[in-house]
């Protein structure tokens, strides 16, 4: 079997006898005047002439429905067009003005027009103060417009108070009020504790180690010790502190003792000997050669069946 084996397909002409072969389909390769050449039956080609030689729908030409009208029956509409003639073509003042060139005369004051009464017109007056007092009305609109006007005004009058001292005999003077002077918290003994010293020029002398006073018993002032570990192996208690002391000083370390692993062959016979594990020394690429030597086997399409 090499690589040249394929499967027969099961459509067209079948190479096994035993296989009946199926029809086969395919595009026709006759043109449109070879099929106006078969003949059908003397219907069919009634309906199927003229078909050919008649023209197509862009040879007929759609005249418009404006303008002249070629055939007779039809009104030829009226027709419109752009004017061609000049924007300003018009002469010179013939044309009426614009409505800003008239003036419209104001209603108020006086009027140009003889046919038109003159309304008054308002206007605000240029009169002082000063001429104001010089019309006169009546006596009484004289005194109350101008009565009081050499008066002192209310600012002049000095209002006093109603406390403290009055100036008028007939009011009553009443009691004033003032802070007073005199020293409200004074005490001499102040005067006696500003000379004393303050609390931080006293020196409070420490409780342990020797004390400066007679009268108080010198407390024991512990420290950390300058003994070495030499000086101590030389201090004897009792015998058996001194073995437990110096006991396992002249035995070997635990790095000196050699432990046995528990995997693979143990030296003691009463000892089972457990597995032992290590890094494999198979090829790395095992595996894709032998996918590579399973990808050379044929195709199940290679098989002629």
């Amino acid at each position: 079997m090499g690589e040249e084996t394929f499967v027969r397909s099961t459509l067209g002409t079948q190479i096994s006898s035993s296989r009946t072969s199926a029809p086969s389909y395919g595009f026709g390769s006759a043109s449109r005047e070879q099929a106006s050449k078969l003949f059908v039956s003397s219907e069919h080609s009634k309906l199927a002439g003229g078909k050919n030689a008649s023209p197509g729908p862009a040879v007929y030409e759609q005249p418009s429905t404006l303008g002249p009208q070629l055939a007779s029956p039809f009104d030829s509409p009226p027709r419109w067009v752009f004017g061609t003639s000049s924007r300003f073509d018009k002469a010179k003042g013939t044309a009426a003005p614009s409505p800003d060139t008239y003036e419209q005369r104001s209603s108020l004051g006086a009027q140009i027009n003889s046919s038109l009464p003159n309304q008054p017109m308002p206007s605000f007056g240029s009169s002082t103060r000063e001429s104001v007092r010089k019309v006169y009305v009546s006596e009484k609109h004289s005194n109350s417009a101008f009565g009081g006007m050499t008066s002192n005004g209310p600012a002049s009058y000095g209002l006093k108070g109603s406390i403290g001292q009055q100036q008028l005999s007939p009011n009553r003077s009443s009691e004033s009020w003032a802070f007073g002077s005199s020293q409200r918290f004074y005490d001499p003994e102040l005067e006696r504790t500003k000379k004393l010293p303050a609390p931080d020029a006293y020196t409070v002398g420490s409780g342990l180690g020797p004390q400066n006073v007679s009268t108080k018993r010198t407390a024991p002032l512990p420290g950390f010790g300058s003994c070495t570990r030499d000086n101590t192996d030389k201090i004897y208690m009792s015998p058996e502190h001194e073995k437990t002391k110096s006991y396992g000083k002249a035995s070997p370390g635990p790095n000196v003792y050699d432990s046995m692993p528990g995997l693979g062959p143990q030296l003691l016979s009463d000892r089972r000997k457990a597995p032992t594990y290590a890094f494999g020394s198979c090829d790395r690429w095992y595996t894709r050669n032998l996918a590579r030597r399973h990808g050379q086997t044929p195709a199940p399409g290679a098989y002629n069946v």
